[in-house]
């Protein structure tokens, strides 16, 4: 569950134009992991 709110929030920021540097910074998370991610959820 926590993985699908992740990814959503995610995905979410990077469709209102947040650069995946700024959105692991924000979430606290690694870069590495925002773009997976983002290729899991296919908004990349």
């Amino acid at each position: 569950m926590a993985d699908t709110r992740l990814t959503t929030a995610v995905a979410a920021m990077h469709r209102e134009g947040y650069a995946s540097s700024d959105i692991a910074l924000i979430l606290e998370i690694d870069r590495a992991r925002v773009d997976e991610l983002l290729r899991s959820s296919g908004s990349r």
